[in-house]
């Protein structure tokens, strides 16, 4: 504005004065738009700036005490697992009895004696019984526990873990502590342990992707000595496989899986 005073007191530089007339409204237009421009600004920076950041210190002080409440709720499920999993579970309370559970002595010799399968299920040694007839009495009012019937009548028990007597008549708690022994009476009489298992075909169909993992030859599928004793030894029956290879040096796959 000072630039055009002066313009216009030294004497104009416009060749018509319709054309300054419209330079001057056009620079007073401007000048007033930057003004309103400038007073906008203001205003911004004054009680709407303070407005503003009132609101987001307050959306940002709602955001700290949400994260803190999420925080403290995550802690306090922490804290209610872990006292879970260190919560004690008692047994539950039963009427145990302690009555005639003095351990009966035997002598060791009396292994020596043969079972008699046809005994009353002590096999000739009394101090034993079928595992197979092992069962423990649940009280009254329940059911006692389901026998194991397919265990094989050799594998027996001692009357001094569990008598077959508390089976229907008392509640007992069982021993903690298993030995187990595996003995042989009189060696000269052991045979080899047959069983007819027959093959389901779901193991049918593996074994004989088993099979097919070794060289066969001839279109019988015949297994030699050497294809044998990698069979064998994968399945970890390498003794088993060293009394067969002692009669038989080639067999077929078909009466192999027979075996």
């Amino acid at each position: 504005r000072e630039h055009r005073d002066k313009v216009l007191g030294n004497g104009s530089v416009w060749s018509a004065e319709a054309q300054r007339d419209a330079a001057c409204a056009e620079g007073e237009a401007i000048l007033k738009e930057l003004e309103q421009v400038k007073t906008g600004v203001d205003d911004d920076a004054g009680d709407g700036g303070l407005e503003l950041g009132g609101e987001k210190v307050q959306e940002q002080e709602q955001e700290q005490e949400q994260e803190q409440e999420q925080e403290q709720e995550q802690e306090q499920e922490m804290e209610i697992e872990q006292e879970q999993e260190h919560v004690r579970e008692d047994p539950r309370q039963q009427p145990y009895s302690r009555d005639d559970s003095a351990p009966v002595r035997w002598s060791m010799q009396d292994l020596v004696k043969v079972p008699d399968s046809k005994s009353d299920g002590t096999f000739g040694l009394p101090q034993f019984y079928r595992l197979s007839e092992f069962a423990v009495f649940k009280g009254m009012m329940a059911s006692a526990s389901p026998l194991l019937p397919q265990l094989p009548d050799f594998v027996l028990l001692s009357e001094n873990y569990f008598k077959r007597s508390w089976r229907l008549r008392s509640v007992r708690r069982l021993k903690n502590v298993i030995c187990f022994l595996e003995w042989v009476p009189d060696k000269d009489k052991l045979s080899r342990l047959c069983s007819d298992a027959p093959i389901d075909p779901k193991h049918s169909r593996q074994l004989d992707e088993m099979l097919n993992n070794y060289v066969v030859e001839g279109p019988e599928k015949i297994l030699q000595a050497e294809q044998l004793k990698l069979i064998f030894r994968d399945l970890e029956l390498g003794e088993e496989g060293q009394h067969f290879l002692e009669t038989r040096k080639a067999i077929s796959v078909a009466e192999l899986k027979e075996q």
